[in-house]
């Protein structure tokens, strides 16, 4: 898989059986001028660097100790970031892309995608995905945009081109969002219920306070009744007295009624 990239420069071949056939030296020169073309791009990762250096800085007795496996394996790297350079992108996509590439090889190695023109297109749909997820906040994330992102991969996949990964971070990021979705609403929900209980909680406050009021109320009421009541004894009391005191009035008066005031003095 080539890019055309801001160098513009097709990819060299590479013929492994040549290189063995070759002098050391031109092992040497050859290992020397891609790691300069590999290393002329700044986002190349560090680690591919450091090994294809360690590789080509042997003199040529060295080199023929590391072994074919080793050099091979350099040779592959280097190839595989440098088929980039045949497709056309935006040159903003280079750098992602080179990285995918480093990570994932050549994603359409196995496709039906046959033409450099449709290639380069997908390229950039995966580069702008990929630009997109970094540029997005998560509790910002569009779960239809995700959704459309997956439908497109899932066309890529039917063609054979290796986006597993990415339609796996796409899975990853869905599932995320739906645990983030569902702890809103339950956040939402602990809110309602939390000025529920304090709506309650002032209510049952009130109806406490109510009746304490009318605890101090019916108390006033009883000591009223204790003050009635004593009132009412002393008067019935009262009404008691007066009416033995007619009674001892009216023994006294009746021997007098009717009768001679000189009754029983025998004088009549």
């Amino acid at each position: 898989m080539q890019l055309k990239g801001e160098r513009g420069r097709p990819a060299e071949p590479k013929n492994n059986e040549q290189q063995k056939e070759g002098t050391n030296n031109n092992i040497g020169e050859t290992k020397k001028k891609q790691t300069n073309e590999v290393t002329e791009d700044s986002s190349y990762s560090a680690s591919l660097s450091n090994q294809e250096n360690q590789a080509l800085s042997l003199t040529p007795k060295e080199a023929e100790k590391v072994g074919n496996s080793d050099v091979n394996m350099v040779e592959k790297s280097i190839a595989m970031v440098d088929t980039l350079d045949m497709y056309e992108v935006k040159p903003e996509l280079i750098d992602i892309l080179r990285k995918v590439v480093s990570v994932h090889g050549d994603i359409f190695q196995n496709s039906t995608i046959s033409t450099i023109k449709y290639r380069s297109m997908y390229l950039e749909v995966i580069g702008d995905m990929i630009i997109e997820l970094q540029e997005t906040n998560f509790a910002e994330t569009d779960d239809d945009r995700l959704q459309d992102m997956m439908v497109i991969l899932d066309d890529m996949k039917h063609k054979k081109v290796d986006v597993e990964w990415l339609q796996q971070k796409l899975a990853d990021i869905l599932e995320a969002r739906q645990g983030f979705k569902h702890s809103m609403m339950l956040k939402e929900e602990r809110e309602c219920n939390i000025k529920f209980i304090k709506n309650v909680e002032q209510e049952l406050k009130e109806k406490e306070e109510e009746i304490e009021a009318m605890k101090a109320k019916l108390q006033s009421l009883h000591d009223e009744m204790s003050v009635c009541k004593k009132k009412l004894d002393r008067a019935r009391e009262e009404c008691s007295n007066i009416t033995k005191s007619l009674e001892d009035d009216n023994a006294k008066m009746k021997s007098f009624h009717h009768f001679s005031l000189v009754n029983g003095l025998d004088l009549v």
